[in-house]
């Protein structure tokens, strides 16, 4: 199970400690969450004709789809520290792989 709120309290945590690996691993798992909350844009209701607010339920995740997204993440992210160690640059492939492990903690 994938705790958000865990999530939450340890970007907090990270932020204070000034902990930028475990701060920005977070960060891109949150924003990964919220843009596949986020309606597609023909489900959008106009509620003052063409032009104005429009009013639209997120979507819900389940577990099952929080742990697919953040596997998706992990994956990406292995597969960018792969051409970066290729490409000689071992330094952000490291960073990368230290978020990695970041998020398969909350696996």
């Amino acid at each position: 199970m994938v705790d958000v709120d865990r999530m939450r309290a340890d970007l907090l945590t990270a932020r204070k400690a000034r902990d930028k690996v475990t701060e920005t691993a977070i960060k891109r798992a949150l924003a990964r969450f919220e843009n596949a909350e986020a309606p597609a844009s023909d489900q959008k209701v106009h509620l003052f004709g063409d032009a104005g607010a429009t009013e639209v339920a997120r979507l819900v995740l389940s577990d099952s789809d929080r742990i697919g997204l953040l596997n998706e993440e992990i994956a990406e992210a292995d597969a960018a520290a792969i051409e970066y160690a290729e490409g000689g640059r071992t330094d952000a492939a490291a960073l990368l792989r230290a978020e990695t492990e970041v998020l398969r903690g909350y696996l």
